[in-house]
């Protein structure tokens, strides 16, 4: 697949300030998520999906790859309350 932006407009940190450091498996996921128009994130629970999906938004808002809105969904009430959470503390709508 083509990448969905110029791989010179990828930050080269991907933490955010005033927000958890991202471990060296997140940043990879990341990047894999920027680099491709598709990517599917999983894995057993706990393993902070919703975080990295919270992390993901940012970077897709604030690269402006979509005008349009982005959707994110949990799997229960408490995932959705804390994505809720995540996204809250980020500088986005």
């Amino acid at each position: 697949m083509n990448s969905i932006i110029n791989e010179n407009e990828i930050p080269n940190n991907l933490n955010i300030s005033n927000y958890p450091k991202l471990n060296e498996s997140q940043e990879n996921a990341i990047l894999k998520c920027l680099k491709n128009k598709f990517k599917m994130i999983k894995g057993p629970q706990g393993k902070e999906k919703i975080y990295l999906c919270s992390v993901l938004k940012y970077h897709l808002l604030k690269l402006k790859i979509t005008k349009k809105n982005i959707l994110l969904y949990a799997p229960s009430n408490k995932a959705t309350d804390t994505l809720a959470y995540y996204i809250s503390k980020l500088d986005i709508n």
